[in-house]
């Protein structure tokens, strides 16, 4: 985390049907990882979305 905020939420969609998500809180320097349930069925188009506490919004992509 660069930023100020520390409590993000997340989502993520398999071919625009959402599988999962949750909030975390991450202090500022501080790195985590998530792996959401059911993450070892990657086919198709996944995304993970994350917003920060002021809205921000960020989203990866990855196709199989």
């Amino acid at each position: 985390n660069h930023s100020e905020n520390t409590d993000f939420s997340y989502e993520v969609t398999r071919d625009k049907v959402v599988q999962g998500g949750g909030t975390v809180s991450v202090e500022k320097g501080e790195r985590k990882t998530i792996i959401p349930s059911g993450s070892g069925n990657t086919a198709g188009r996944t995304a993970i979305t994350v917003e920060s506490g002021d809205g921000s919004k960020k989203s990866i992509y990855r196709e199989r």
